[in-house]
């Protein structure tokens, strides 16, 4: 009898297991070995999707003389046309992508406004309308000027429907939008527990028919993440309003601005676990941010050193015969002891993790003036002496980017 030599499945998917995800050419390939290969390998090949896009300036053509923000994608045959065209032959494909990674690139000329972009450079605001699986959702972009207030309208909207659509996302990353708007937080589903946004804005976009002076969204259900990431914060006054239900709309006839509270604010940290701020914030900021966490749930805190948390001081060598110095505070800088400088952690005595990031710079002296040194250290010792356990306190760093690194022992029951 003639025997089966045929391979067992098993062996390919061993095989195909040593195959990378971002190797798409080659899982691209492995699909169309077999019919039974095609569906496990365009599982691999659509779960994590990277898109580019450009914005790009165009004239509204509803607003005579208004210049709108698209999302403009002008390669002939880029990521996001092809996987429109995909997504539009075998809508079963929409299904397997799970991760949206989207870079956007401001325009060299963003100021210089089209007149009109062609239909096929913006793609995305078709392609949202298929992407209904995700769990992860990145938005990333280099520095650019432009608000997510002075988006064209289907922009907007798309930017909604991707949030509200996709009932499964647990990690959101926003970062890439500048100034967004911190009223559409509400269209993301309680599924999501970690949040990572930069700068917000309190204004929100008018409702359909709505009179500005009497607004129809007093309730609601908030945001609640278990870990939250401000990148760039600037000033934390938006999300301090936001976490107290502040708002703004402005009328788009006269450009008034009304301002209300929101009995249900649209950020909460309730539910805030986790709190990372890598960029330079004031004290007063961070402070202002952690009043509203909730001290027996805040378990992970990660800081950059504050603006102004540095000291200053003078390198005095005496002239015996063994090295020796002394440091002189200069009076430059934060003085730890005012209260004004002043993080007091007492309270979270649930912490398990606490990172600050901080410098210390050395500055050659000359003949006429001493050497100097700018720390963080002083500021940083206060705040080791305001730890809720600081007895198991593991402190160590390195030589010019200092990191400290707090780590706490579980109490026994």
């Amino acid at each position: 009898m003639p025997q089966d030599k045929s391979i067992p499945y098993d062996i390919y998917q061993e095989i195909f297991s040593h195959i990378s995800d971002d190797d798409k050419a080659t899982l691209s390939a492995c699909s169309q070995l077999a019919p039974c290969f095609r569906e496990p390998m365009q599982e691999r090949l659509f779960k994590s999707i990277e898109l580019e896009y450009t914005e790009r300036s165009v004239e509204d053509l509803e607003e005579y003389h208004q210049m709108i923000i698209v999302w403009a994608d002008e390669i002939e045959e880029s990521k996001s046309k092809m996987l429109l065209r995909a997504l539009e032959s075998n809508p079963k494909l929409t299904e397997y992508i799970k991760e949206l990674k989207i870079t956007i690139s401001p325009s060299p000329g963003i100021y210089e406004v089209e007149s009109l972009l062609g239909d096929k450079t913006i793609t995305f605001d078709d392609l949202v309308t298929h992407i209904t699986h995700l769990t992860s959702l990145s938005v990333i972009c280099r520095p650019s000027p432009v608000t997510h207030e002075a988006y064209s309208r289907p922009l907007k909207a798309a930017i909604k429907q991707l949030l509200a659509r996709n009932a499964n996302l647990t990690s959101v990353n926003l970062s890439g939008i500048f100034q967004f708007a911190i009223a559409e937080l509400q269209h993301l589903q309680s599924s999501v527990k970690s949040l990572t946004l930069a700068r917000v804005s309190n204004r929100r976009f008018l409702l359909p028919g709505e009179n500005v002076s009497s607004p129809e969204d007093q309730d609601g259900v908030a945001c609640t993440p278990t870990s939250l990431c401000i990148i760039d914060p600037g000033r934390a006054t938006p999300f301090v309003g936001a976490l107290q239900g502040e708002v703004e709309i402005r009328d788009e006839d006269t450009y008034y601005i009304y301002r209300y509270k929101r009995r249900t604010p649209y950020l909460s940290f309730s539910q805030l676990e986790s709190l990372e701020i890598p960029e330079t914030a004031s004290v007063n900021d961070i402070r202002g941010l952690l009043s509203f966490a909730d001290p027996n749930k805040l378990r992970r805190l990660c800081l950059q050193t504050p603006s102004l948390s540095f000291t200053t001081h003078s390198l005095v060598f005496d002239d015996n015969e063994a090295p020796g110095f002394e440091l002189t505070h200069r009076g430059d800088g934060a003085d730890p002891r005012f209260n004004s400088y002043i993080l007091d952690l007492t309270d979270f005595t649930r912490l398990e993790s606490f990172q600050m990031h901080g410098d210390m710079h050395y500055i050659q002296g000359t003949t006429m003036v001493s050497p100097e040194i700018l720390t963080h250290i002083p500021w940083v010792t206060q705040v080791i002496e305001r730890l809720p356990r600081p007895d198991n306190v593991v402190w160590f760093a390195t030589c010019h980017f200092i990191i400290w690194c707090f780590k706490f022992a579980r109490a026994p029951k």
